[in-house]
């Protein structure tokens, strides 16, 4: 008898366990956020609101440290708040253009609750365009940006011609991957940091600069470029331009 009461004990607690186990529900993987978010903005002011969904949402203005995400019927794309550690707005970032255009032209300055901000960054670690980017032809990039993002324009089919002004310092990786028409594009003498494949697979490239200020560029950030034709890079990177172009074909480098 004792021990046909101490099985029903053990067998009732079991029971239990799994009822709260089912009650955890899914489990978040670090660094990632399960949510569904939306900007909204009103014909008067700039806004900012946090919207949850039905299912398991994070306030928008909460899903990454120290960055807000904020809109306005004056420009054509949601904006990212960019803050130092003490919570005051340094710039900011373009988020994701609303609609696809032509010509993606990204203004100089952004401006938030009266004050003027420079847009410092190109992006944040995600494709501008959302959507469908086919119809984009042509980037205009201000003088004021300091970064383009990692996978910012991957994959535009159509892109064609990038106007990149003075003061641009970074271009992460992937940031113009498989841009198969890219035929058109100058580096900025400002430049110092090219990232891994952030040119690769740009068929369409027949030439390329490297300003003489590039301290840095990741292996095979022009890999598969295959109608490259020349080059014109520093005589410091002579040692790995096989990792650089990787898959390219034949070029003619000019070390300067």
């Amino acid at each position: 008898m004792k021990k046909i009461i101490s099985l029903c004990l053990i067998i009732g607690a079991l029971c239990a366990s799994a009822a709260v186990l089912s009650s955890c529900g899914k489990e978040q993987v670090p660094g990632t956020v399960s949510t569904t978010t939306s900007a909204s903005t009103s014909s008067t002011t700039e806004t900012t609101e946090t919207t949850e969904s039905t299912t398991n949402t994070l306030p928008i203005t909460m899903t990454f440290e120290n960055t807000d995400i904020v809109d306005s019927l004056e420009y054509k794309f949601y904006a990212r708040l960019l803050k130092d550690e003490n919570g005051s707005i340094t710039g900011v970032a373009v988020q994701e253009w609303k609609n696809a255009e032509a010509t993606l032209d990204i203004p100089a300055e952004y401006v938030y609750s009266g004050k003027k901000y420079p847009v410092t960054m190109v992006g944040f670690y995600a494709t501008l365009v959302k959507n469908d980017a086919s119809g984009v032809k042509e980037v205009i990039i201000p003088s004021s940006a300091r970064i383009v993002s990692q996978k910012v324009f991957t994959n535009f089919p159509n892109l064609e011609k990038v106007t990149i002004a003075e003061g641009l310092e970074t271009i992460e990786a992937h940031a113009f991957w498989k841009c198969s028409k890219l035929s058109d594009i100058t580096l900025p003498s400002t430049l110092k940091s090219i990232g891994a494949y952030s040119f690769a697979n740009c068929s369409s490239l027949v030439s390329i600069t490297i300003p003489a200020g590039v301290t840095e560029i990741e292996p095979c950030a022009f890999s598969g470029c295959t109608g490259l034709k020349s080059v014109t890079i520093p005589a410091a990177f002579k040692d790995q331009v096989d990792s650089i172009f990787k898959n390219c074909g034949d070029i003619t480098f000019n070390f300067s």
